[in-house]
């Protein structure tokens, strides 16, 4: 999302009238092109279920299903941008990005601070997802059971013997195939940056004809008609 307003790239969204107008993108529309199927080229049917009424909620609300219950999946519909092996990974990433560590068990999104483990570290006590503390240096910290029942926690270790183990371990393993990686890598995103060039010259492109299409039709109205002379001017400046 950063990468595409930095390039002043747009993304097609439906306004109050249903008319497609492009608009500039936000963290809600790019993930929502990411977990829509349609992206894979899959007709879907059923991807949410209508939730009964609580206690806390007057009326049914549809809850998402995980994709295994959606009802109908069509693969090779459409045209697909990638395929569904890419789609299936692109969900778990995002599922796994998410830090509801008690229902997802997911690693949550990488952030600051100093732990190199934050958010994959398990306690080997009880099984639970363990946190970061930054409290007299960085220390790991199993406290899941602590909050509910005012018990105390499970335990609690200094990180900084941990990561420089697991700094070397992990060094030593990448080693043979640095080299290779970081080709990849670079190979990757010369791609990257050529399909981002690529949609950039096309947007230009869709610019430039929605402005000779507005001034086509301004020159062919009736001077008369100055409400409808007006609106296409309107339409034509901006592009």
């Amino acid at each position: 999302m950063r990468l595409m307003v930095d390039r002043q790239l747009a993304l097609p969204r439906h306004d109050r009238f249903h008319e497609v107008c492009w608009r500039r993108p936000t963290v809600a529309s790019v993930t929502t092109i990411l977990k829509n199927p349609a992206y894979a080229g899959a007709f879907v049917y059923g991807r949410k279920r209508m939730k009964c009424p609580t206690a806390t909620t007057a009326r049914p609300q549809k809850t998402p299903r995980s994709i295994p219950d959606w009802r109908i999946v069509v693969k090779d519909k459409y045209p697909g941008y990638i395929s569904w092996e890419v789609y299936l990974k692109i969900r778990a990433m995002l599922d796994d990005n998410r830090a509801d560590y008690l229902k997802t068990r997911g690693r949550g999104i990488p952030r600051d601070g100093a732990a190199l483990l934050h958010g994959i570290t398990w306690c080997g006590e009880c099984g639970r997802k363990m946190v970061v503390r930054y409290k007299r240096g960085s220390e790991y910290v199993c406290n899941q059971r602590q909050a509910p029942r005012a018990r105390s926690a499970c335990q609690k270790t200094y990180a900084a013997a941990i990561d420089a183990a697991v700094a070397k371990a992990f060094l030593a393993a990448v080693a043979p195939a640095e080299i290779h990686a970081w080709t990849q890598a670079r190979k990757a995103q010369k791609q990257a940056d050529a399909t981002l060039r690529r949609a950039g010259e096309q947007q230009i492109e869709r610019l430039r004809f929605e402005a000779r299409l507005a001034e086509r039709q301004f020159n062919r109205v009736d001077p008369d008609n100055r409400l409808v002379a007006d609106e296409l001017e309107r339409r034509w400046k901006p592009a």
